[in-house]
């Protein structure tokens, strides 16, 4: 099973692609999934926009033993940088790191907490201000 997990309004369009093997979920609905069913979950924006202090946890525990979870948000990090650079001006920077988001995250962090939740990072890449990061559940 694969499921893809949205913040309604706030993430990235997780919809241009849609096809029937994948489940479309809310983050809000993370909480009720059952646990370690999931062969690969991912989680676009959740980490930056969702309102759980633990969503991370949560979304772990439905992931089955030897599954992938794919995570994309903005680095906050990055956008700093650019900004600092002057390459982004404050307007721009605030956009990029506020717009209704509830934390920051960076793909150099997030692959510290992942590997402390015992989780095997595989890929971790940055574009832009966008991170992907994957890791496989040992």
């Amino acid at each position: 099973m694969k499921a893809l997990i949205y913040v309604e309004n706030k993430s990235s369009s997780p919809f241009a692609n849609t096809t029937s093997s994948i489940e479309y979920i809310k983050s809000s609905e993370l909480q009720s999934l059952p646990s370690a069913v999931y062969e690969e979950i991912e989680l676009l924006d959740v980490l930056e926009f969702d309102e759980s202090p633990n969503i991370l946890s949560i979304a772990l525990q439905k992931l089955r033993h030897g599954g992938l979870i794919r995570i994309s948000g903005t680095d906050a990090i990055q956008v700093m940088r650019e900004s600092e650079a002057g390459r982004l001006g404050l307007e721009g920077a605030s956009e990029q790191l506020l717009n209704g988001r509830v934390r920051l995250t960076s793909a150099h962090d997030l692959k510290h907490q992942l590997s402390a939740m015992q989780m095997n990072i595989t890929t971790i890449s940055i574009g832009g201000f966008r991170y992907l990061l994957e890791a496989v559940r040992e």
